[in-house]
């Protein structure tokens, strides 16, 4: 299959791509600037995600038979900022994306990466199936949901083969220390290494993540873009939830060091829950499990901090 990625030359857009050409796929690329681009791509077209033109010109030129849109702001601290840039990008990208698929690819298959929090806070603590009602809370999340329904819509509205992959939070080598999970890496491998003391300053560490490696994401990205049906959400997502704690403590345990612990005020955010969801569907649907341990993610974004 030739599979369009846009978002290509972003933590995800690069294990995808090498996930995708694994198994005998070719791929080409979208994104905003063409640095960092990843190994093997037939081809890369650069520009917004939201500029009409560029990207009904890098559909019309690959004729793509597959699409996985990952181009958007992944991060909720940037809608607080910037709402207006978040849901730009994140909603009228998408529609440009699923509008040029319509005009020049009619045939294509189209994954929207979607996300855990357009189901919002769980009411209860029991895994979700797809068929509850989305509630999003905060503009990264309603920005998300939007996207979502929108991408479902084109396949019931317009005959398009769209699926969304609404997916838990993902870590794993080479990912920003914007993210919770990198940044504490980074700190705890300069305190193995000398380059910092032992000591760290942290939010809320009792708010609980589902943390899962980005191959098992990809992973399961590759299997809906081959095996999803059309007009269905799936949840992407490992069992269980760890502390924010747990991941410091699992860090420290593998640098053998004990850091001391101190709240800053201005990181700290009330004590909540992603919600668990039931992978029940996707597993139905193409055998996906996830196959790696979050200890074994954290080893290895250890030593790569520390090489």
């Amino acid at each position: 299959m030739h599979i369009l990625i846009t978002g290509a030359c972003g933590f995800v857009g690069h294990f995808l791509t090498q996930e995708l050409l694994r198994k005998g796929h070719t791929v080409c690329g979208f994104d905003l600037k063409a640095d960092a681009s990843p190994q093997g791509l037939t081809a890369l077209f650069t520009g917004s995600i939201t500029d009409r033109n560029a990207v009904t010109d890098a559909v019309e030129q690959t004729t793509p038979q597959g699409c996985i849109h990952l181009a958007g702001i992944a991060s909720p601290p940037v809608g607080i900022r910037h709402p207006e840039l978040m849901l730009n990008t994140n909603i009228l990208g998408t529609a440009r994306v699923l509008d040029a698929l319509y005009e020049k690819a009619p045939s294509c298959r189209f994954l929207l990466a979607s996300t855990a929090y357009v189901y919002g806070p769980p009411p209860v603590d029991i895994p979700i199936h797809e068929d509850v009602p989305l509630r999003p809370n905060g503009i990264y999340a309603v920005s998300k949901a939007a996207a979502d329904l929108m991408t479902l819509g084109y396949a019931q509205d317009h005959g398009l083969h769209t699926m969304a992959a609404r997916a838990g939070n993902h870590t794993g080598p080479g990912q920003s220390t914007d993210f919770v999970v990198p940044a504490f890496v980074r700190q705890i491998a300069d305190m193995a290494r000398g380059k910092q003391p032992l000591s760290m300053q942290v939010g809320n560490l009792e708010s609980e993540r589902s943390f899962m490696d980005v191959r098992d994401v990809v992973y399961a990205y590759r299997l809906l873009i081959e095996r999803g049906q059309a007009g269905i959400a799936y949840n992407v997502a490992a069992p269980g939830r760890f502390r924010i704690g747990k991941i410091i403590e699992i860090l420290s345990t593998i640098a053998n060091i004990t850091p001391s612990i101190s709240v800053d005020p201005q990181r700290y955010r009330a004590t909540d829950r992603t919600p668990l969801l039931d992978t029940t569907l996707l597993t139905e649907a193409t055998g996906w499990q996830p196959r790696y341990r979050l200890e074994d993610t954290l080893k290895e974004m250890f030593d790569a901090a520390c090489a």
